[in-house]
C-alpha cells in the first residue's frame, strides 16, 4: 500500500534492467523529488548494475548493492521538473517510466513472475493500476502546485 502525505508518495516497485528486476521504493517527497532507493541487486547482473551506475556518474552503488554492504542504496534523486515521467499502455497501466539527465528507468508495481505464476500474477493488475492512478494524481498535484508557486 501507498504511503502517502501532503504531495508526497512512496510505494513499492521493481526497476527493470532488461530480464532482470531490482526491488525497492520509488517516492515522490514533498519538495518534488523523485527517487529510487533499491534494496538489494534483485536478479540484476553485476554487469548491467556496473553499467547503470556508471550512467549515473555515481559508480560505488553498484559495489554496494553488489556485496551487500549498504541495505538501501540511493539509485537516483531529482528535481520533479528535471525528469519526465510517462505511464505506457504496455505496462497495463501499472508502471511508469522515469527519464532523469543521465539514463531511463523503467518500473512496475508488481512483483516480477515466472512463466509458471502467470495465473497468479493477473491479481496483481488490479492493485499495479490503483498505485499507477495515485502516482498520477500526486504527479498532477506537484505539477499545479508548481505552477501556483511559480
Amino acid at each position: 500500500m501507498p504511503a502517502t502525505g501532503p504531495q508526497g508518495l512512496v510505494t513499492m516497485a521493481w526497476l527493470s534492467r532488461g530480464i532482470s528486476t531490482i526491488p525497492g521504493y520509488l517516492g515522490l517527497r514533498p519538495d518534488r523529488h523523485v527517487f529510487f532507493l533499491a534494496f538489494g541487486s534483485g536478479t540484476a547482473w553485476g554487469f548491467q548494475l556496473r553499467k547503470m551506475a556508471r550512467r549515473s556518474g555515481k559508480p560505488d552503488y553498484s559495489d554496494e548493492l553488489l556485496n551487500g554492504d549498504d541495505p538501501a542504496v540511493m539509485i537516483f534523486e531529482e528535481r520533479l521538473q528535471d525528469v519526465k515521467i510517462w505511464f505506457p499502455w504496455h505496462y497495463f497501466m501499472g508502471g511508469l517510466k522515469v527519464r532523469t539527465s543521465h539514463d531511463l528507468y523503467r518500473f512496475s508495481f508488481g512483483p516480477p513472475v515466472n512463466r509458471s505464476q502467470w495465473v497468479d500474477a493477473l491479481s496483481y493488475i488490479s492493485p499495479m493500476r490503483a498505485t499507477a492512478r495515485e502516482w498520477r494524481a500526486r504527479l498532477a498535484e506537484a505539477a499545479a502546485s508548481q505552477h501556483e508557486s511559480a
